[in-house]
C-alpha cells in the first residue's frame, strides 16, 4: 500500500514537472465590481432592484501554447443586489430611505479559453463558463439600525439551488514584468444563465449578474527558456 501511494505521488510529480516544462502557469487575482439580479415575479410586476458592490478572489491556473491559452482555477466569488425601500419606525419615529442587500456566498471554479495580441503588452478576449457552488446568504439591512443576518445549511438549502452555471466574457491586459512575471488587469462580466431558485420554494425566476475588475499576477512555471521567452513576447 505504501510502496502504490509512493508510485502515484511520483507520478503525479513528474505529470506535474512535464506541464510545467511546456506552458503552465500561475494567475492569482483578486476583483471587486458591481453586482445585481434579473428577477422575474410570477405576476409580471416589475422587481426594482440596484448594483452592490461585490468581490471575488481566486487562484488560477492555466496552459498557454503560443497565443492561446486555457485558464481554469478555484476561489471566492460574492455575487449579489440592493433594494430600496422607505420605513417607518412608529407614527412619530424616524423615517426615511432604506436598503436591503443581499449577497451571495459560492465558491467559483472558472473555465475559460483566451487567444493573445501584442507583444510589449498582451492583450487577451477571453470567454468561458464558470460552475459555482452556492453555500449560503449574507442580508445586510440599513435603516434607522443595521442589522446583518446569514442565510445558511438547510434554511439556504430549501430555497436556493447548490450548484449554479455562470456565461464569463471578458478582457485579460498584461504587461511583462520578465520572462516569468506579469502584472495582470482583466474586466470581465458574468452572468448566471442556470436558475438560482429551488422550484420547491418559488416560481420566481432570479439570475445574478456582475461586472467585475480583477487584478493579480500571472507567474509562468515553464523551466524551458524557449518556452519562457514565448511568454514574453
Amino acid at each position: 500500500m505504501y510502496m502504490k501511494k509512493t508510485l502515484s505521488f511520483v507520478f503525479c510529480l513528474s505529470v506535474f514537472s512535464s506541464f510545467a516544462q511546456q506552458g503552465v502557469f500561475l494567475q492569482p487575482t483578486i476583483g471587486v465590481g458591481l453586482g445585481n439580479v434579473k428577477y422575474k415575479q410570477p405576476s409580471g410586476e416589475p422587481f426594482k432592484s440596484q448594483f452592490a458592490v461585490v468581490h471575488n478572489e481566486v487562484i488560477g491556473i492555466g496552459y498557454q501554447f503560443k497565443r492561446l491559452f486555457l485558464n481554469t482555477g478555484l476561489g471566492y466569488n460574492r455575487s449579489g443586489f440592493t433594494q430600496e425601500y422607505y420605513y417607518t419606525t412608529s407614527e412619530n419615529g424616524p423615517s426615511g430611505l432604506a436598503h436591503t442587500t443581499q449577497f451571495f456566498n459560492q465558491v467559483i471554479m472558472p473555465l475559460l479559453a483566451g487567444y493573445r495580441f501584442g507583444n510589449k503588452c498582451h492583450i487577451s478576449p477571453v470567454a468561458g463558463a464558470a460552475i459555482t457552488y452556492n453555500y449560503s446568504a449574507t442580508i445586510v439591512e440599513a435603516d434607522y439600525f443595521k442589522t446583518i443576518w446569514h442565510l445558511e445549511n438547510n434554511e439556504f438549502k430549501s430555497q436556493y439551488k447548490p450548484i449554479s452555471v455562470l456565461a464569463v466574457v471578458g478582457l485579460n491586459i498584461e504587461y511583462p514584468v520578465s520572462a516569468r512575471l506579469g502584472i495582470v488587469l482583466a474586466p470581465k462580466a458574468d452572468y448566471m444563465v442556470t436558475e438560482i431558485f429551488k422550484r420547491s420554494y418559488t416560481s420566481s425566476s432570479m439570475h445574478p449578474y456582475s461586472f467585475m475588475l480583477n487584478a493579480g499576477i500571472k507567474w509562468n512555471l515553464a523551466k524551458d527558456k524557449n518556452r519562457l521567452k514565448q511568454a514574453a513576447e
